[in-house]
């Protein structure tokens, strides 16, 4: 089953987008800051994280930089669903290593895609096991 982690601040839009995740059949970890995500991204290797720019302490584009620089969670998408939707903000979100960008508020319906799309390439990364 593929896991994702929704990184969000907002209690609200975290529980709905846990919420429609699962109902899509996705395995779903929740953090409401990049220090809890970091954590629980290590802890669960997701295979895909939504994850917001604008987090409590460290930033989404910081947590975006330490997931790409550890070798075991390199592979993970990422997935930014943000209101900064200024070309600098989608620039360096990219710069930082995210795979995807999605303004707020966003099509769930796209969103649900993307994260599909996203967890069958990690997939076809994974080594085989022998």
């Amino acid at each position: 089953m593929t896991h994702v982690l929704v990184v969000e601040d907002d209690p609200d839009i975290r529980s709905m987008l846990a919420a429609r995740m699962q109902s899509a059949g996705f395995a779903v970890s929740v953090a409401p800051d990049a220090h809890t995500a970091l954590s629980a991204a290590r802890r669960h290797r997701p295979d895909v994280i939504v994850l917001d720019l604008r987090l409590p302490g460290m930033s989404g584009l910081e947590f975006c930089r330490e997931v790409r620089a550890d070798a075991d969670l390199a592979g993970v998408g990422v997935v930014v669903a943000s209101a900064s939707v200024g070309e600098a903000s989608v620039a360096e979100a990219y710069d930082a290593g995210a795979d995807d960008f999605v303004t707020k508020p966003f099509s769930l319906a796209a969103l649900l895609g993307r994260v599909r799309s996203m967890a069958s390439e990690a997939a076809s990364r994974r080594p085989v096991a022998a």
